[in-house]
């Protein structure tokens, strides 16, 4: 969900879409520090309102603060990689999924070694579940959500 999130947001804070989207000054480069901080903040809030109830519910686990913390430290490490990325290389589509899934793959591991730290039981099984269910919520509300944004940009015919 994290880097679909981050992705998504890119999309909308491009400037040369200014007039369509307030949050992105015009007259500036493609890229401005407000819009970069709201992709990041939107990312892990996003994020921890999927992954937070599965942790709590679904694995019954009471350190919600250290799920949180957690998060707080891997989503904008990879947001914030993906970004630079994909706004540095061009990619085909094949090496943008090879990218996302070493991201993604980064954080399972960083979130399993300081799960495993902080003595939660099942680390490995709570940082794959919760990164898989997050990333495929994410796909589809995205997907979803891209769909809206389309449908209602095109222009009406009378």
């Amino acid at each position: 969900m994290k880097l679909i999130t981050a992705f998504l947001f890119l999309c909308l804070f491009d400037s040369n879409q200014a007039i369509a989207n307030p949050l992105v000054f015009p007259n500036e480069s493609s890229w401005n520090l407000l819009g970069l901080s709201l992709i990041i903040v939107m990312a892990l809030i996003v994020t921890l309102i999927i992954e937070i109830p599965i942790f709590r519910y679904v694995f019954k686990q009471k350190q919600i603060l250290d799920c949180v913390l957690i998060n707080i430290i891997t989503n904008p490490v990879a947001n914030v990689l993906f970004i630079i990325l994909i706004t540095s290389f061009s990619f085909y589509e094949f090496q943008l999924v090879s990218v996302v899934l070493a991201i993604e793959l980064s954080v399972i591991i960083s979130e399993y070694l300081m799960y495993k730290r902080m003595q939660i039981s099942r680390p490995l099984i709570i940082s794959v579940s919760l990164n898989i269910c997050s990333f495929l919520i994410g796909i589809g509300a995205n997907a979803i959500l891209f769909i809206l944004l389309a449908h209602a940009s095109l222009p009406s015919i009378p």
